[in-house]
């Protein structure tokens, strides 16, 4: 039996890749040399010039179709991921706002409460200068201490306070 087997390019006469195709092929066909089988294995260079119109026409209809989508189709994926990207950041920015402006309040009531307090101690000891005459010494209660080294530790928000004060002044 004869068989004869032909693949597309060239290869030189022994090279391991024609006995790899040999061998495969022998063990298909059942090959026998006592029975005077014969396999012959030959390279030739296919004729691929159809394959490769064809590819170049569907590359040719792809940049067509790619060029009528207009701008936004083209650069449709980048464009919503830039708004979404923008949007997650403004959502990021408006959540720290929040976090922030909710410490800052309380840092406020805090101040607040502290000068309220030392208001009062105030208003106390000149109701006790006008009743008595005597001028008497009120010494500084922890709040105030408190209050003072967070102004001094948070100017901006000792500011701030000042401001909401004079405003309601």
């Amino acid at each position: 039996m004869t068989t004869s087997v032909v693949y597309d390019g060239t290869l030189p006469e022994g090279s391991p890749r024609v006995e790899q195709i040999r061998e495969i092929v022998a063990g298909a066909t059942g090959y026998d040399e006592e029975r005077g089988d014969n396999i012959e294995v030959k390279g030739i260079l296919f004729d691929r010039s159809h394959e490769i119109a064809q590819r170049e026409e569907l590359d040719r209809i792809k940049e067509e179709m790619e060029m009528s989508k207009g701008f936004f189709g083209r650069y449709k994926d980048l464009i919503v991921a830039g708004i979404m990207g923008v949007l997650a950041i403004g959502i990021l920015i408006l959540v720290a706002r929040f976090l922030f402006s909710k410490k800052k309040e309380a840092e406020i009531i805090a101040l607040e409460e502290a000068f309220e307090k030392q208001r009062e101690i105030d208003n106390i000891s000149e109701d006790i200068e006008r009743i008595g005459g005597e001028k008497i010494e009120v010494t500084v209660d922890t709040d105030e201490r408190k209050a003072k080294n967070y102004a001094k530790e948070n100017p901006d928000l000792a500011a701030d306070l000042i401001k909401v004060w004079l405003k309601n002044q």
